[in-house]
């Protein structure tokens, strides 16, 4: 797991009073964090909930899933194909951040592992890159016998999270 990411799962936000924006803190470490939660209790700051991210990239990958069935109805000409691959494109760049995006809470982690599943049905194969490419930190679609399987991204950011979600895991 990257310091960025470690950094967004430690993230707190407050509601604090007389204050219009919330207040952000990234502590630096899961005893750092419970410091400032503790502090925040006795000072009356109400903790904001972060939605998980993840579920912002999985409607995305739904949407471009959606854009690719569409597409696939077209009349069968140039501009047709030309729309069918645009929208493939999209599709393989919102599979990305169902790798990329680390879920931060057991909702989000089960939300990506069930969507994923379904993707992955006989059938539905199309929905998601075969394989993927990490080229320093970031991920790329593989060509040809390149890179590794997407789903063994997928396990790879499934276990992460929970290593995160629970420390002692």
């Amino acid at each position: 797991m990257t310091d960025e990411t470690k950094k967004d799962a430690l993230r707190l936000s407050f509601r604090v009073p007389g204050r219009d924006d919330p207040l952000e803190v990234s502590p630096k470490d899961e005893a750092n964090r419970q410091e400032w939660l503790g502090q925040a209790l006795e000072r009356g700051w109400e903790l904001i909930r972060v939605p998980d991210p993840i579920f912002a990239a999985i409607e995305a990958h739904r949407a471009a899933v959606a854009a690719v069935d569409v597409s696939g109805v077209l009349a069968d000409d140039d501009v047709a194909h030309e729309i069918t691959d645009r929208t493939s494109e999209e599709l393989d760049a919102a599979a990305i951040p169902l790798v990329d995006v680390r879920p931060t809470t057991l909702a989000g982690l089960v939300a990506l592992l069930s969507h994923v599943a379904e993707c992955s049905c006989r059938g539905g194969d199309w929905k998601l890159p075969e394989a993927l490419v990490e080229q320093g930190g970031t991920f790329v679609i593989a060509q040809f016998d390149e890179g590794e399987s997407f789903a063994y991204f997928v396990l790879r950011t499934s276990i992460e999270t929970i290593r995160q979600l629970v420390p002692r895991a």
